[in-house]
């Protein structure tokens, strides 16, 4: 039996740039870390896109990082909101596929969608 995954994509560059502009805004959410579909580790990002080129993150410890490579974004719940109130304002801008994990926020570009082969 072989296992075959593939992805189901839920974001594009302007719902990334959305989502970075609301954080960061509304909640002062400056940096943030991202998972790659092309590898297993963490990059710590800033919140922002580059200027001449919003497909980029912002350039930070990690370098620009194109936008439809991240797998997903993990943030801390802002210390000051609880946990319903940030899921009800970042509704209020657009549909995404997120989950709080203790005190994180999971926000997902693709999940993995595992299939079984015989």
């Amino acid at each position: 039996m072989t296992r075959a995954a593939s992805w189901v994509s839920y974001m594009n560059d302007s719902k990334w740039q959305r989502v970075f502009d609301f954080l960061s805004d509304t909640f002062l959410i400056e940096y943030g870390q991202v998972k790659l579909l092309s590898d297993n580790k963490h990059y710590q990002i800033v919140l922002d896109t580059m200027s001449e080129n919003r497909q980029y993150t912002g350039d930070y410890i990690s370098g620009p990082i194109t936008l439809r490579e991240i797998e997903y974004m993990m943030i801390p719940l802002p210390k000051s909101c609880k946990e319903d109130y940030f899921c009800k304002q970042l509704d209020s801008i657009g549909r995404f596929e997120y989950e709080v994990k203790k005190s994180d926020i999971y926000i997902y570009g693709y999940r993995s969608t595992k299939k079984y082969q015989c």
